[in-house]
């Protein structure tokens, strides 16, 4: 074939490929739309990084069937637990799955935004898409029912009378509760000593079962217990006292200004389909005004608190930026501990 007809090959065969490409990627475009529709097309894995039993584990599988209900479409959901190293097992595993809607994570702050304040992960608080949250949870420390201390001034009188000897249990070094007792060890001018459990309903086990005096768990764990008088409760981390436990005292009744939320929410990998995070976000959305949810989430002694993806990433955000602060100031985890 002559060198010129080679080359009008060339130049007859861009002109055709050109467009080809063009017309894939639209067509690619007009599919998603139609991709959100027909979701989902099976079970959706929701992962989560504590133990089955526990108050993540639980507020989970509350909340589970009324996803199923609002996604409709015959949705399914699937809990999995992938307990470890204070939940970054399962944020990493989510963090690095396939984006196509079927793998999510439960997400909790500020256990889940610590971790890479703290050390390199394989995950950071930009590797999600955000679909919401629905509930949150404060801290509370416990007891068992014959402690002899009865307040949280109680406990800080024996701290100070034994700085550093008095063990707590609570779910891994630098998970949610062990960060707010660091809040409430500077508030008060005491020190405790950590003892790590795999999740907050190990930790209350262990006060439980006389292994430790004292846990930092989350509050429904700390009501229940308080309810079927398995522990005491010293003080919920709550600006208020709660609705459904309107007994139980908060720290900062007690004289103390600790505060600790625990937010739950749903987050994607990042390279998610948008039109699938936004269904989610609808679903959640209309959960948080179920008045069937909402009744069983006051049994549950959660606190209902919609986010939509804006303002939960603006608070996740934040709670990073608070908590590099606080790295930068006072590190909670030793060389050695990393």
């Amino acid at each position: 074939m002559p060198r010129h007809a080679r080359r009008g090959l060339s130049r007859r065969s861009f002109a055709v490929l050109a467009p080809t490409a063009a017309t894939a990627a639209t067509a690619a475009l007009l599919a998603r739309p139609a991709i959100a529709q027909a979701y989902p097309a099976r079970p959706i894995q929701v992962v989560l990084g504590f133990t089955a039993g526990g108050p993540t584990d639980v507020s989970t599988r509350t909340i589970a069937p009324f996803i199923e209900k609002h996604l409709g479409g015959g949705a399914s959901l699937t809990v999995v637990n992938r307990a470890g190293a204070g939940g970054e097992i399962a944020w990493t595993e989510v963090a690095n799955a396939r984006s196509d809607g079927y793998t999510v994570a439960v997400l909790s702050t500020p256990a889940f935004v610590s971790f890479p304040v703290e050390r390199r992960t394989r995950y950071d608080v930009n590797s999600f898409a955000y679909a919401g949250t629905v509930v949150e949870e404060v801290g509370a420390m416990i007891v068992r029912p014959d402690s002899p201390w009865r307040s949280v001034q109680d406990l800080i009188a024996a701290a100070k009378a034994d700085p550093g000897g008095i063990p707590y249990a609570s779910a891994g070094v630098g998970g949610g509760m062990h960060l707010a007792t660091l809040q409430l060890e500077k508030a008060a001018g005491i020190k405790l000593r950590l003892v790590p459990t795999r999740g907050a309903n190990d930790a209350k086990l262990a006060v439980m079962g006389n292994h430790v005096p004292l846990a930092a768990v989350s509050g429904s764990g700390a009501v229940e217990g308080h309810r079927q008088r398995e522990v005491r409760v010293l003080g919920l981390m709550s600006e208020n006292r709660l609705s459904f436990a309107a007994d139980l005292p908060t720290f900062r009744e007690q004289g103390l200004d600790v505060v600790v939320p625990i937010t739950r929410g749903f987050g994607f990998p990042k390279a998610t389909p948008p039109e699938i995070v936004a269904r989610w976000t609808e679903a959640l959305r209309k959960v948080a005004q179920d008045p069937e949810y909402r009744a069983v989430a006051e049994r549950e002694s959660l606190l209902v608190n919609f986010r939509d993806p804006a303002a939960y990433r603006a608070y996740v955000e934040r709670e990073d930026r608070i908590l590099r602060e606080i790295w930068r100031e006072s590190p909670w985890r030793t060389v050695q501990q990393r």
